[in-house]
């Protein structure tokens, strides 16, 4: 059985909550949620030891134990990527295969950093977001002309990496500047590529938005498709399957890219109608 450790900010949120039951759903089997640590307790009240009671899970004193008697790491802390490196130098040092959740570090600068400690131990180490694993984007890994990718969330920077991650997957790496448009709400932000290709991000204020890409994929050859496939179950599968094989679910140089375009995003639309450069 391959033992997973969770490590959190709290642990009573919804990843930790739904991942534990889609792990032990998946068709990859043999592994379990086994051992968990969060650094506080939740805002709704729930504490740790609670977390660990219901779904299983055996409380640690901390992130370290969590990595001594696991045989892989998941961090957590999906709102919270502020949280990341600090429990990335603590988990890192283990060098067992360790997955960061969404969104992987809140600037360019500290995603480097995170993958350069990984690099420095030997580890085995990727941050996606599910929806990279939607089946109706699956066709256009780094190959589309064009893409518009719409979808919704109450903020810019805890959502806008579901929307990056379909972008960079679909129109792969080489992003060199955007350029925000605000209208009340809802947000657009262009983004120019190098070779002349182009990719709109769209985020609805209507919170019930759902996600949607247009792929251009050539002259003529133009696919609409709202995101209606289970991409958490294939989500899931692909995490537990680098955990195996120690293989990376998502190539470092597209994680690094996502995270380009969500800082430069965030500039972009501070600054509507101007062009920012991509880190």
């Amino acid at each position: 059985m391959l033992k997973i450790g969770f490590i959190d900010y709290y642990l009573d949120e919804w990843h930790a909550n739904n991942y534990p039951r889609m792990i032990g759903e998946s068709t990859v089997r043999g592994a379990a949620a086994a051992f968990a640590w969060g650094e506080r307790d939740s805002p709704q009240g729930v504490s740790s030891a609670a977390w660990c009671r219901t779904y299983g899970a055996e409380l640690c004193g901390s992130p370290e134990e969590v990595c001594e008697k696991s045989d892989c790491i998941l961090i957590l802390s999906p709102d919270n990527s502020e949280k990341h490196l600090a429990y990335a130098k603590r988990a890192l040092p283990s060098r067992k295969p360790t997955y960061i959740d969404k969104t992987f570090t809140p600037s360019l600068a500290e995603a480097r950093e995170i993958f350069a400690l990984a690099e420095e131990y030997g580890v085995p180490l990727c941050s996606a977001s599910p929806l990279r694993f939607a089946a109706e984007i699956e066709a256009y890994h780094g190959n589309a002309q064009s893409v518009v990718s719409t979808g919704a969330g109450p903020s810019f920077a805890t959502y806008a990496v579901h929307q990056m991650e379909m972008i960079t997957k679909v129109m792969g790496t080489g992003a060199e500047k955007l350029m925000g448009i605000m209208d009340g709400g809802n947000k657009s932000i262009v983004i120019r590529y190098g070779d002349g290709r182009q990719a709109m991000f769209n985020q609805a204020a209507h919170s019930s938005a759902p996600f949607a890409v247009s792929v251009e994929a050539g002259p003529g050859k133009t696919d609409y498709r709202v995101i209606e496939s289970d991409f958490f179950k294939a989500f899931i599968e692909a995490l537990l399957t680098f955990y195996k094989t120690r293989e990376p679910l998502a190539p470092k140089a597209e994680t690094l890219a996502v995270i380009s375009l969500i800082e430069a995003g965030e500039k972009a639309l501070a600054a509507p109608f101007q062009w920012i450069p991509a880190p």
